[in-house]
């Protein structure tokens, strides 16, 4: 080896060291960053939690999963009950047309 060689060789290794060195110190900023976000994105979910078990929930008002107000489902899409019916609206009914045909019946069962 020459003397050329000989001054070259610890130069090298400092280099190497440092360049090792600022890759270690560059992954360390890269976890505390991925760790700040994620305690970030922890705090976000429990607020979300929070102010939707804080929404107040009544029998007449229907929520989606994400807790807004579903207003795009009818009463019988919501039910998991068998038979219920596909009825966009409600239909009223005159009862007085009921009352008359059940007079009606009365008086067909007396008359036979």
């Amino acid at each position: 080896m020459t003397s050329n060689q000989l001054i070259s060789l610890p130069v090298i290794l400092d280099e190497q060291q440092l360049a090792l060195q600022m890759e270690l110190e560059m992954q360390k900023k890269e976890k505390e960053r991925l760790e700040e976000l994620q305690r970030t994105q922890e705090q976000l979910e429990k607020e979300m939690r929070t102010s939707v078990e804080s929404m107040p929930k009544s029998e007449d008002t229907f929520y989606s999963e994400e807790g807004f107000l579903d207003t795009s489902k009818t009463l019988a899409e919501i039910s998991d009950r068998y038979g219920a019916p596909n009825l966009t609206r409600v239909e009223e009914l005159d009862e007085s047309m009921f009352s008359d045909v059940a007079l009606n019946i009365d008086q067909d069962l007396q008359d036979q």
